[in-house]
């Protein structure tokens, strides 16, 4: 085993530093704050463990993360599949890690200890030597593509979630296959802040009301009154500054009334998201966003429980696997399936989930 590792952890919730003290199993534990974060050291009789304790809380997380993804790409020499997916998806939902520094060398006693105990204990996965092993120590993935026996671990939550929505999709005669694998668990959500998806929210309307053939000036004017014009999206702006924009451009994201009426949704402004073969009402969400000043809509967001958010996440997930597998075979949609809602409210919940950490414009809606 190598002088240094990492250990990266889908919980949400930080491993608190009295946590990782008794994981240390005896060795003297000692906090320190740096500019880069969080360090523990941790001194045994023949070794010193450093451990640099990092997460989403960090500005550059998010990109650690997403080049992380590229390098399991890379190890897999760009061929995926099922068992790869399942492994790429758990890697983007890391929410923290420990970059651990052994000196003076890896021994074959205390340190396999550490590992493994840290490791379980945030049902995480190593990686060292090019390669993702397991918290019991099982290959994931190598050079080469090397693979072991896959992902082990699921949290209950996620499982449960896929067998309700699973129900859900049967009352509209749809079977989910058993190999669809899981969306997000309770313990690895981590939401989008109520505040943004709010300004976010204002910004959709904004997009879709223009996109309608709303005047561009009043649009713009209506941004700048609401103090959103930062989270305009790189392509939205270029889409507002169009005084004549592309005639199928303003058809597509006259949908975004789909996703502006799902961010209400999860702030709790309407009481359902509705069929997912059915449209949502325009003008109630303008009304909702007309009534009520700017500041107090964004000051006062509130997100719903996360496990409702979550729900129709994996609902919306598995219900455009079946709209994509109908394309593909170029079969009509399904009836109680609308092709157009479902994709862009399978796209806000994404977004609004941190899906692979991708920002508004990138948002992707893997299937």
């Amino acid at each position: 085993m190598p002088d240094q590792l990492s250990i990266y952890s889908t919980i949400t919730d930080l491993l608190p530093g009295d946590v990782l003290a008794q994981l240390a199993d005896g060795a003297a534990c000692s906090p320190r704050k740096e500019a880069d974060g969080q360090w523990y050291d941790l001194a045994y009789k023949t070794l010193r463990v450093s451990i640099r304790h990092f997460h989403a809380g960090e500005p550059d997380f998010a990109d650690h993360i997403r080049g992380f993804l590229g390098y399991v790409l890379h190890l897999a020499e760009g061929n995926m599949d099922g068992q790869l997916w399942e492994i790429y998806y758990k890697v983007s939902n890391v929410r923290q890690g420990f970059g651990l520094t052994i000196e003076p060398a890896w021994d074959e006693e205390v340190a396999p200890r550490l590992v493994a105990a840290l490791g379980e204990a945030v049902c995480g996965f190593v990686f060292f030597s090019d390669m993702l092993m397991d918290p019991w120590g099982a290959l994931l993935i190598g050079p080469g593509n090397d693979r072991g026996s896959g992902v082990r671990f699921l949290f209950d939550t996620a499982k449960e979630r896929r067998e309700r929505t699973s129900g859900r999709l049967a009352t509209v005669g749809l079977t989910t296959p058993d190999w669809l694998p899981t969306t997000a668990a309770d313990e690895e959500a981590l939401l989008v802040p109520a505040a943004d998806v709010a300004r976010r929210a204002i910004v959709l309307m904004a997009v879709a009301m223009r996109a309608e053939g709303t005047d561009q000036a009043k649009v713009v004017k209506f941004l700048q009154k609401c103090g959103v014009t930062r989270s305009v999206s790189p392509k939205e702006i270029t889409f507002l500054k169009l005084a004549q924009p592309d005639e199928a451009e303003m058809r597509k994201l006259t949908w975004r009334f789909e996703a502006f009426w799902t961010l209400l949704w999860a702030l709790g402004q309407v009481e359902s998201l509705g069929s997912p073969g059915s449209q949502c009402d325009p003008r109630q969400a303008i009304k909702i966003i007309n009534e009520t000043p700017a500041d107090k809509f964004i000051g006062q967001a509130r997100l719903r429980p996360t496990a409702e958010i979550l729900d129709e996440l994996d609902f919306y997930y598995r219900a455009h696997w079946h709209i994509v597998r109908l394309q593909q075979a170029e079969r009509p949609p399904h009836e109680g399936l609308d092709p157009d809602v479902i994709y862009e409210r399978h796209y806000a919940l994404n977004w609004l989930t941190n899906y692979m950490y991708q920002p508004w414009d990138d948002v992707t809606t893997d299937t």
